[in-house]
């Protein structure tokens, strides 16, 4: 049993259209606060997605659900203990190690946030696989078009964070939501 949140989701209140800068940094920090506070109970989403942010009537706030996903992991006490997981998730969303049916830690989770803020940001996904080896191949291998090169005059300091929870090696992303 969950609460009920009034409300879209955030693909349902915004679809395909960039939002404001300033609403990409929001639902970034509310989604980044939540991650954390999940990774500290040592529970890893693994499905982060517009269509899994819940934003209220009014367009603010941002809540994160589905957990279906999340049920089936938990971490050990320490960050640095991973988890082998089948291969499940939205393609688009997935990391690397996730698509590849390596292990995944927290740090999954801050991929596939930035992966949606990529796509808030500019309007569109970074990569479209349409199957496991694709998502495999494009998540783990294909370079990453910059948010700056697809929308003009993007802010070099989202450009940053953006790229680094998109490094392919785990080790590069931020090791924490809370970073």
């Amino acid at each position: 049993v969950m609460e009920r949140i009034g409300g879209p989701s955030l693909r349902a209140r915004f679809g395909a259209a960039p939002l404001p800068l300033a609403e990409v940094v929001e639902v970034g920090w509310k989604v980044a606060t939540a991650l954390h506070d999940l990774h500290r109970q040592h529970v890893i989403h693994l499905d982060v997605k517009p269509q899994n942010i819940m934003v209220g009537d009014d367009g603010g706030g941002a809540q994160l659900v589905d957990f279906g996903l999340a049920d089936e992991i938990r971490l050990s006490a320490t960050r640095v203990s991973r988890v082998q997981v089948d291969i499940s998730g939205t393609y688009p969303y997935m990391s690397p190690e996730q698509c590849l049916a390596e292990n995944v830690d927290s740090r999954s989770d801050i991929y596939a946030l930035g992966i949606m803020l990529y796509e808030l940001a500019v309007g569109r996904l970074p990569y479209h696989p349409k199957t496991i080896a694709e998502a495999a191949r494009m998540h783990a291998r294909e370079a990453l078009t910059l948010p700056s090169a697809v929308q003009a005059n993007f802010p070099q300091e989202l450009e940053a964070i953006i790229v680094k929870c998109l490094a392919k090696d785990p080790n590069l992303r931020y090791q924490t939501a809370r970073e």
